[in-house]
């Protein structure tokens, strides 16, 4: 930078003067103070306290910067005016982003990559075929909702960590080590957001300009890097943290052993993404049928049997958890919990056996039956994630007779306010029930329409683990008081009960 410029003097920190200028104190010894008006050459540069906090000392004395500074010379002009806009805008970029605690230079360029790749991706979609398209959702549509999710997690950690929710406490002691901060997990998912987005730019470049080999090896390569980067055993990207997510969902798959808490979170995150669990078993199974340009084969199509099984699975997985934590606890809300997620397998296999039966079957007995199964399943999850998982009894005190002082539905103040359980009640119902967008033929063969209803259900599960590690917080600290306060108090708790009251109930 120039040391011939102007300083002002300001108020600490960042902030705009009311002469439109971005200037910062408390620079530190050797610093500048400020960057607001343009060099002159034979000045010196240096700051004082004057009248409004604004003078200059040249070589020849201090002048206050309300005298005009002449310069001659145009050329010199605008480079002094675009050395001063380049250094402002610096400065504010570094404002903006200092309170998000991944930025770096990297990363913003890496965040620019990728937003420009969207664009890219925008455009492209325009230009190719439509079974270019639907070639590009096969492939590409199912790593989505997991990027997503990742991205929720540690946006997640990062409000634990600002808030100073303990949220490493729900862990196993020996898992604590294991855990990335919130800067760590945001990075990680940057970059990887920026490896889907170039592959699957570079699958619509070739595809678009006829290079059909160079296309079709660009989801071959993007799946094969995805399993090295998870099972690699190079001490690189975070390797203590990936072996231990690698052991973690082992075992869900082999849900025989004693369910650790990260066990369960895993395992539910699973049953919010089990349609990009089906998803991925359809665009393997297609790379591995036949070319994989020449759309779904027969055999990984909804008709397919390998279709059903990758959407029950993750059900059966926490069926078989609710199972084992009954045997080792003798817990009988166990029971009911692995009852609910019985409820999804009827739902899966109905929605199959519209492949394998006549239309006019079809409408008359099994997609009534469809409907029903599917009515009971969203409306027991929404009942147990109000009541059990959150633990707000909403729907327990529908029925009490206690018209003067009905009982507090949350009986401790909570980190968030009222209107934000309201909202969280609200949208779980809605995004429970996304699932009806399938009585719509139109919406359901929509492949943007359906990519929007998944995304939404990772949406659900991101804001339910906040209230979910909460509750679970809150049945630490009242087991083991020597852990100290797990979950802080905020502004909005500040009463030592919340005032979300039950429901009125009318006389009879």
């Amino acid at each position: 930078m120039n040391t011939n410029l102007v300083c002002i003097q300001s108020r600490p920190k960042y902030r705009w003067s009311p002469r439109q200028h971005f200037v910062r104190t408390d620079p530190g010894p050797g610093r500048y103070i400020s960057f607001t008006c343009a060099p002159r050459r034979g000045l010196s540069l240096a700051a004082s306290r004057g009248r409004r906090g604004v003078k200059r000392v040249s070589s020849g004395g201090t002048r206050d910067l309300d005298s005009p500074i002449v310069d001659d010379s145009s050329i010199q002009k605008d480079r002094d005016a675009w050395r001063v806009f380049s250094v402002n805008a610096r400065l504010i970029l570094r404002m903006f982003f200092r309170k998000i605690p991944f930025i770096g230079k990297r990363q913003i360029f890496v965040g620019i990559l990728n937003i420009l790749l969207v664009f890219l991706i925008r455009k492209l979609l325009n230009v190719v075929s439509v079974g270019q398209i639907e070639l590009f959702y096969l492939y590409y549509q199912p790593l989505v909702p997991f990027l997503m999710m990742l991205w929720g997690w540690g946006i997640n950690v990062l409000y634990f960590e600002k808030t100073g929710l303990r949220y490493d406490m729900c862990f196993e002691e020996r898992d604590r080590s294991y855990l990335l901060h919130s800067v760590e997990i945001l990075k990680m998912c940057n970059t990887l957001s920026c490896g889907l987005l170039s592959s699957a730019s570079l699958f619509l470049m070739f595809t678009a300009s006829g290079m059909l080999r160079a296309a079709a090896l660009q989801p071959v390569l993007l799946y094969m890097v995805t399993l090295l980067v998870l099972v690699m055993p190079f001490p690189i990207f975070y390797r203590d943290t990936r072996r231990y997510f690698a052991t973690t969902f082992w075992r869900v798959l082999t849900p025989v052993r004693s369910v650790a808490w990260g066990d369960f979170l895993l395992a539910d995150i699973l049953t919010s993404l089990a349609k990009g669990l089906s998803d991925i078993e359809r665009a393997i199974c297609s790379m591995v049928s036949g070319p994989i340009l020449s759309g779904t084969p027969e055999q990984c199509t909804d008709a397919s049997w390998i279709i059903p099984i990758g959407l029950v699975m993750p059900y059966f997985w926490r069926f078989i958890q609710c199972i084992r934590v009954y045997i080792d606890t003798g817990n009988k809300q166990q029971l009911w919990n692995a009852l609910k997620y019985m409820t999804a397998f009827p739902v899966v296999f109905l929605s199959f056996a519209k492949y394998h039966v006549a239309h006019d079957s079809w409408v008359s007995l099994w997609k009534p039956l469809w409907l029903l199964a599917a009515c009971v399943n969203s409306g027991f999850s929404y009942f147990w994630d109000i009541e059990r998982d959150w633990e707000i009894s909403f729907f327990s005190q529908i029925g009490s007779h206690k018209r003067l002082h009905a009982r507090t539905i949350l009986p401790q103040p909570t980190n968030f306010s009222r209107r934000t359980y309201y909202y969280l009640m609200i949208s779980n119902l809605m995004l429970r029930l996304s699932w009806t967008y399938k009585l719509s033929p139109h919406l359901r063969r929509d492949h943007l329409i359906v990519f929007c209803i998944v995304l939404l259900e990772a949406f659900r599960r991101f804001q339910w683990i906040f209230i979910r590690i909460e509750v679970e917080l809150r049945k630490l600290q009242k087991l083991q008081p020597e852990l100290g306060v797990l979950v802080p108090s905020r502004g909005n708790a500040r009463k030592q009960h919340v005032s979300i009251t039950s429901p009125k109930v009318l006389p009879g």
